[in-house]
């Protein structure tokens, strides 16, 4: 039998595993910015604080988008067991 698709599992759930990792890794990187110095105000720093703001956001959405990424990676992981394990069952009830 040559079956039309083949999937990994334990790969599958190493590379959720390696997307939580990232995602954890990219959260903690926004929370540990540093605050802004004390000391005379530039004309930049407004521009500069807005950048900082700017890129925390982003990389807190980047966080939850990677994050979302493993989870679905994990609900497929678990569809394609389900969907895996009914078609067993119809081929063992067809014996």
């Amino acid at each position: 039998m040559n079956p039309d698709l083949d999937v990994d599992a334990d790969q599958l759930r190493q590379a959720a595993a390696s997307i939580a990792g990232t995602a954890a890794r990219v959260r903690e990187a926004a929370a540990v910015a540093p605050g802004p110095i004390a000391g005379p105000r530039w004309v930049t720093t407004d521009a500069a604080t807005t950048a900082a703001d700017a890129a925390e956001t982003r990389l807190r959405e980047l966080s939850a988008d990677l994050s979302a990424a493993g989870q679905l990676v994990e609900e497929t992981l678990s569809a394609y067991a389900e969907a895996d394990a009914r078609a067993a069952a119809r081929l063992r009830s067809t014996r």
